[in-house]
């Protein structure tokens, strides 16, 4: 018995190489696309929303729990102060919070920042706090925030 042909084996594995791929994409091309349906939702509306006219407002964004009530700042030799008034609109009691400030000059440059802490906000309530910083002379403007 003779032994077959190197080139002849690998030609035929090549062969059932490219044959089993053909039936595997024809196979492929023969199975059904699955068709996708689209979702529907359903919203169900109470009969009072049904009823009740519609009135087209404004959003109106809920208070932050706390904001600036008033605020206003001074020079004083070397100092800036600044006197801050936080309430506290939420319901709960806060311990604390800290206030910014910083001082810009004519053009709208920044020139320094400082923070003071207020404390003890009671729920509705209303508590001032007062910082000092470094005075550099130049300032014009001034604005705070709660951070």
């Amino acid at each position: 018995m003779q032994m077959p042909n190197m080139q002849d084996v690998m030609k035929g594995r090549w062969k059932f190489l490219a044959l089993f791929i053909f039936v595997v994409l024809f196979i492929m091309a023969m199975k059904p696309k699955e068709q996708k349906t689209p979702i529907k939702t359903t919203v169900k509306m109470s009969d009072s929303a049904r009823n009740s006219p519609v009135v087209d407002q404004p959003y109106t964004p809920p208070k932050p729990d706390l904001e600036i009530a008033d605020w206003n700042w001074t020079t004083e030799g070397d100092y800036v102060i600044y006197n801050v008034q936080v309430k506290n609109n939420s319901e709960r009691y806060i311990d604390h919070c800290k206030v910014v400030f910083n001082s810009y000059d004519k053009a709208g440059k920044f020139i320094t920042s400082d923070f003071a802490y207020v404390k003890g906000l009671a729920p509705g309530s209303t508590r001032s706090g007062k910082g000092y910083c470094t005075r550099y002379y130049t300032e014009s403007k001034g604005k705070v925030y709660i951070e």
